[in-house]
């Protein structure tokens, strides 16, 4: 379970391109410098100015100068270089009264502090600035400019999605009707901007449109292949993730990687961003050792180049302990949550959205580790930040409730967590339609809890439910199927033992990969060795799933004496498992 990835968080040039044909020479490498800051090839750009750097440049060149060496730090993950270079070109610009470079270095450094909340009093002074520069004598797309810089702060520094839409939907409307603004970059911006706010709204369709009519705008102006375009083939994938449709998400995905790592080389920002979404995508597919190993090269890039506290690292940190809490690694796991939540708390403002994943994930650790109320502590932190931060009906805002569903049954409170799941799964059916795979999910919860409510009519109901959905969506290989064919296994393994046995042993089959807690290995287990005995078959075979069950429920604590009781009475217990 992780929160999507806030893509392709770049900064559009606002203003004019300079003044004249004065340095025309130079200016020109000016824009050549800009242009490969933009193709997210900052080595080059370095190279490139350390030459203009050695000319002697007139000095009305010198605000000029400092802003594309700002620009030139932004693409080397310079921050506080960049942060500098922006204040001295917008003062030098000032000085010489160079309106264009003072509006543009405004924005921009009011840009380099949209992810840190400490900073807030410095962001509101910068965005005073800008605007002041935008009123003096900017143009409709410094103003719309000015909107969006504003938008990405309201997104990413205090997650207040709905003002966010509020700024950008109107801005993009006006930009497309203005023949100037529709045929510049701030168009595309606006629209992956627009994109990324309707996936963290859970707006999956709204959001794949946006994404896509973005991909079609920067092809349109760069071509296929251009690195610029990695960025909206992220946002589509973070949309079709959000629609469930994981598959090609990751060959979306994919596709971005190879771009960028063509044009870029490893050891980069953005490569380190495709690794990072492209492993999250693998955890939805359960291919978790290569999602693990991708997020540890991630992890390795953002710590060389931000440093060990920074916001990106901390969502890294925190995905890399989901793969790791649910592969069973539950003491790295928690060192790796806790350093997440401790960066978290010092960078983002109370209750940020990415905060919900990481309260999230340590209550899942902590519920397979036993301590089930420090698991539920962290469940209502995590309840809190949807509360104020996100739409129920969002789909990870829902995974943390169901997930916080199986703790209540665990706790004995089945009928609270039955009414939570039924809430959820209206809410999400409500949002995505009927066809949604994680509709799936949501059913087998349910059909669990019924089952244990004593309604195993509804819940016999449900479980064949989750089933044809998951029929028509997934590949009958597929470890997301597990869970549905346990449940109905177990509802039948009396009543209909040889159905039971024909779905225990394809959740067997599926059980290495769908790596599964301990209990639910055991009750598989269980379920296997009570329908073999009613169907007559193997008893040596029964026999050893029955000890594998009991060994399985020891090493997690629950030694579950109703399930011991029925293998004993088979008789599958004598002599004592080894």
């Amino acid at each position: 379970m992780r929160e999507p990835q806030l893509r392709a968080r770049r900064t559009p040039a606002a203003g004019d391109r300079g003044r004249g044909d004065r340095g025309g020479g130079a200016r020109q490498r000016f824009e050549r410098i800009e242009a490969l800051t933009k193709a997210d090839r900052g080595r080059e750009a370095d190279l490139e100015l350390q030459q203009v750097e050695r000319l002697a440049l007139p000095q009305h060149l010198a605000p000029e100068l400092a802003l594309v060496r700002a620009y030139v730090d932004v693409a080397n993950s310079r921050r506080t270089a960049a942060r500098e270079n922006f204040e001295q070109a917008y003062l030098a610009a000032r000085r010489v009264g160079d309106d264009a470079v003072a509006r543009r270095a405004a924005l921009s450094r009011m840009n380099r502090l949209n992810d840190d909340h400490r900073l807030r009093p410095l962001w509101d002074l910068w965005s005073r600035l800008a605007e002041v520069e935008v009123e003096r004598s900017g143009t409709l797309r410094d103003r719309l400019s000015l909107q969006l810089a504003r938008a990405t702060y309201l997104r990413s520094a205090t997650t207040e999605y709905a003002r966010a839409y509020d700024l950008l939907f109107p801005a993009l409307e006006e930009c497309e009707a203005d023949r100037e603004c529709r045929s510049s970059t701030l168009s595309p911006y606006l629209m992956d901007a627009l994109g990324i706010v309707y996936t963290e709204l859970g707006d999956g369709e709204a959001s794949l449109a946006m994404n896509r009519r973005a991909l079609a705008r920067w092809t349109e102006m760069f071509g296929p292949r251009h690195p610029v375009v990695a960025g909206s083939l992220d946002n589509i994938s973070g949309s079709l993730e959000l629609l469930g449709r994981y598959q090609e998400a990751a060959e979306t995905e994919e596709e971005a990687l190879a771009l960028r790592l063509a044009a870029v080389g490893r050891d980069t920002v953005v490569v380190a961003q495709s690794y990072n979404n492209l492993a999250g995508v693998l955890m939805q597919l359960e291919q978790l050792p290569r999602a693990a190993s991708y997020l540890r090269e991630t992890a390795r890039i953002e710590e060389k180049l931000y440093g060990p506290d920074s916001p990106e690292l901390a969502v890294t940190l925190m995905n890399l302990g989901s793969a790791l809490h649910t592969l069973g690694h539950q003491a790295e796991a928690l060192r790796l949550l806790q350093r997440s939540e401790q960066i978290q708390r010092t960078t983002l403002v109370p209750y940020h959205a990415e905060t919900m994943y990481t309260q999230a994930l340590l209550a899942g650790v902590f519920h397979s580790l036993g301590d089930y109320a420090a698991s539920e502590r962290h469940y209502l932190a995590a309840l809190k930040v949807i509360e104020l931060r996100r739409a129920p009906d969002h789909l990870g805002a829902a995974m943390v409730q169901q997930n916080y569903a199986v703790l209540l049954r665990r706790l004995g409170r089945a009928q609270e967590a039955l009414a939570l799941v039924s809430r959820v799964r209206k809410r999400v059916s409500e949002r995505a339609g009927e066809s949604h795979v994680y509709l799936a999910d949501l059913d087998t919860t349910i059909a669990v809890l019924e089952t244990e409510l004593g309604d195993t009519a509804a819940g016999e109901q449900h479980v064949r439910q989750a089933i044809a959905l998951q029929d028509s969506t997934l590949a009958p290989d597929d470890p997301r199927r597990f869970e549905s064919l346990l449940a109905l296994a177990y509802l039948l393994r009396e009543r209909e033992p040889a159905e039971a046995l024909a779905l225990a042993e394809r959740a067997l089959g599926l059980l290495a990969a769908a790596h599964p807690d301990l209990e639910p290995a055991a009750e598989l287990h269980e379920t296997l060795a009570i329908a073999l005995v009613r169907t007559g078959g193997d008893r040596s075979r029964a026999r050893e799933s029955a000890c594998l069950a009991e060994q399985l429920r020891r090493r997690s604590g629950d030694p579950s004496p109703a399930g011991h009781k029925r293998l004993k009475a088979l008789g599958l217990l004598t002599p004592p498992c080894p």
